[in-house]
């Protein structure tokens, strides 16, 4: 389970500048802007990879804002778990899972090495908020990847809310973990857990 991300966020972070303002881009061309302006600052500077908060920093600013985290949050506890929170729990659910999804993007993205990516234009009609876009991941030792990007259109432009490949959803496997954790203990222990785990990789982002 750990190759998939790291195939998710190269399609996501891999291809040239198309416009100045992302957020007015259509999604395929949204993918390869977002791509561009993360991954040419880490082929001119490989430093940026070994180092945490340099990384960090990059995707919070380039990429992280064409997430909608809000609902894959949602989507990932459950629309019945998810309406019986409290707001402040909403509220506090969002913003851990977000944290937490930022540092796995980071760590994912670290392994970058050159991988050639491949989007697929999309043809969107009037009308849509709602579409798939999709990408092939060329690795050098390994077969080609099938990459869906489900993406909605947003008042402030598209984002992403959920990864699937190989037919394995980003959002359905942590609604799986979350699933058995809220059963037994309630959505308070996923947000703990959300914590702990935020927490450890803080310290492990100060101590580099």
């Amino acid at each position: 389970m750990i190759r998939w991300p790291l195939l998710a966020v190269l399609i996501l972070f891999a291809a040239n500048a198309l416009a100045d303002d992302p957020a007015m881009l259509p999604p395929d061309a949204l993918v390869k802007q977002v791509a561009d302006d993360v991954i040419t600052p880490i082929k001119q500077n490989r430093e940026i990879i070994s180092n945490r908060k340099k990384l960090d920093s990059l995707l919070e600013v380039k990429a992280l804002p064409y997430a909608d985290f809000s609902r894959m949050t949602r989507l990932a506890v459950g629309n019945k778990n998810w309406s019986g929170a409290t707001p402040e729990e909403q509220q506090t659910l969002t913003r851990e899972f977000r944290t937490f999804l930022a540092h796995t993007f980071s760590n994912v993205i670290a392994l970058y090495n050159n991988q050639k990516i491949v989007v697929t234009p999309v043809s969107l009609r009037p009308g849509d908020t709602d579409i798939v876009v999709r990408a092939t991941v060329i690795d050098p030792v390994d077969e080609p990847t099938q990459i869906d990007f489900k993406m909605e259109k947003t008042p402030a432009g598209w984002k992403f809310y959920d990864v699937i490949v190989d037919g394995i959803s980003t959002v359905k496997i942590y609604r799986s973990s979350f699933a058995d954790e809220i059963l037994q203990w309630g959505i308070e222990k996923v947000i703990s857990i959300l914590q702990q785990k935020n927490q450890a990789a803080s310290l492990t982002v100060q101590g580099h």
